[in-house]
């Protein structure tokens, strides 16, 4: 079998086992491992080792995006939220239209295998999205209807986008996720989503592309590499059975390394305590709790440099606007709001922590890790009449660190109970959270948790202080690749 269409200025030829692999290039090399002839076209260098930390990363920084990535204010640009209105449509049609075009081990043009790959994870997708927005009957940011959890026109977005990084590469895969994420800040900057709603629609998707789509590589590879002194393309194809499900044994592939999981679930705040210098002390749920309690998203990305050593990212966007009277006037941020006015709230906390963690009894069943790393906060609390006579607004950007310990009892290979703490204390600043939960593991990289959080923040924000006491349960779906 003979890779086509690709010319060089020079071929030479290796053998390996029935395949005749084309060498491009002068310094071009192949080889083969049991099965698989790998071809590199390049001008020096290797390939990349770490193929699942690199779709980590790209996976992290689209996600990063739709969080921090977004714009302190509330505002509407119509262009962009137009581009999110057609993307919507075009990656979702870009996927499903590419297997008609991407080839087949027969020779054909139809991959008949990635058109059917591509229908059950979108369906899948939109059947969780529409079932989730019928359950949370969370209203939107704009108070237009109660159709803001999770966000559909990202879902579709990540479906499309996803799959063309798992069925084709993450050359394909890269644009396209930039792409939607694109189209999860549309919607926020458009006031139809806020962060965790956005946040939700990538995660179906995704979760929902990990359940049906293998890649097309399996059987045949076609990326780009960056080599020392150049670049050049790899190609690589395999005597496995095309679009074979690949060996879920921990023995015959190793327990795969990096793990995403999407948590979501009702979010009880029972404080939620504004004060400071220029300000009296009120608190936010005397308004009318438009969702109270508020239904929340959070993604984490961990990656196990080794069975001791691990590395993690933790996204928790919590925001919510409110809208009622208070009992008594309030002065915030120096600007006086009576009695008995009207009164819209906007309060947003996005969190996000990166850790360490070590793990002292990787192979034991009782677990025992301990670690730490940086909490950055982002805390906006701002306050309007509804004429808009009056308002006022505080916008504070920290880093906290903080310490992190876990403990827990496998009781099989598929249960365990886990408890964990967070804590962290800079001057005027801390927090604590609180987690239990039981996990299943369902096979090699599935895995879902039932836990409960209750988590205290103190933020000292400038001449602003908010305490925020919540309490949580929460689902967590996992997948590890």
């Amino acid at each position: 079998m003979r890779p086509q269409g690709i010319v060089a200025p020079k071929v030479n030829r290796c053998m390996g086992g029935h395949h005749e692999a084309i060498l491009l290039q002068d310094q071009g090399f192949c080889r083969r491992n049991d099965d698989q002839v790998t071809i590199n076209w390049e001008t020096g260098g290797s390939m990349n080792r770490y193929p699942g930390f690199f779709k980590l990363i790209c996976i992290g920084l689209a996600l990063f995006n739709l969080t921090l990535g977004v714009q302190t204010g509330w505002c509407d640009n119509p262009d962009i939220t137009q581009a999110g209105n057609i993307l919507q449509f075009v990656l979702p049609g870009l996927a499903l239209g590419s297997t008609f075009f991407a080839g087949n081990p027969e020779g054909g043009l139809w991959d008949r295998e990635g058109t059917k790959q591509a229908a059950y994870s979108m369906a899948t997708s939109a059947a969780f999205v529409i079932s989730g927005k019928e359950i949370a009957r969370k209203l939107r940011p704009d108070g237009s209807d109660r159709n803001s959890f999770p966000s559909g026109h990202t879902a579709a977005a990540f479906s499309g986008a996803s799959f063309l990084g798992t069925r084709y590469g993450m050359a394909f895969g890269v644009p396209a996720y930039a792409a939607a994420a694109l189209v999860g800040y549309s919607r926020f900057q458009a006031d139809q989503h806020y962060a965790d709603d956005v946040l939700a629609g990538a995660s179906i998707a995704m979760l929902s592309n990990w359940a049906w789509v293998t890649p097309m590589h399996d059987r045949f590879t076609l990326s780009p590499i960056a080599v020392e002194g150049g670049a050049g393309v790899q190609v690589a194809f395999t005597d496995a059975k095309p679009y074979a499900k690949t060996s879920t044994s921990a023995a015959s592939i190793g327990f795969p390394n990096t793990r995403f999981s999407f948590q979501f679930g009702p979010s009880f705040v029972t404080e939620n305590e504004i004060g400071g210098q220029r300000s009296t002390d009120f608190d936010l749920t005397e308004l009318e709790d438009n969702d109270n309690p508020l239904t929340t998203a959070a993604v984490r990305l961990d990656h196990h440099v080794n069975e001791t050593h691990e590395i993690g990212l933790f996204i928790w966007p919590m925001e919510a606007k409110d809208s009622g009277n208070l009992s008594h006037p309030v002065l915030f941020q120096g600007v006086s709001f009576p009695a008995n006015t009207r009164i819209l709230s906007a309060w947003r906390l996005y969190d996000v922590r990166a850790r360490y963690r070590y793990h002292f009894f990787p192979r034991d069943w009782f677990v025992l890790a301990g670690g730490g790393g940086v909490m950055l906060q982002h805390h906006i609390v701002r306050l309007e009449t509804e004429d808009l006579k009056q308002k006022a607004e505080e916008d504070d950007l920290s880093a906290v660190p903080f310490l992190h310990i876990q403990t827990g009892y496998r009781f099989n290979e598929h249960i365990g109970f886990y408890i964990e703490e967070d804590g962290g204390w800079l001057s005027n600043q801390w927090f604590s959270s609180s987690t239990a939960y039981l996990q299943y593991n369902r096979g090699t990289h599935w895995d879902i948790r039932l836990g409960y959080q209750y988590t205290i923040r103190d933020i000292d924000a400038n001449q602003v202080d908010n305490r925020v006491v919540q309490h949580q349960p929460y689902l967590v779906i996992g997948y590890r690749w």
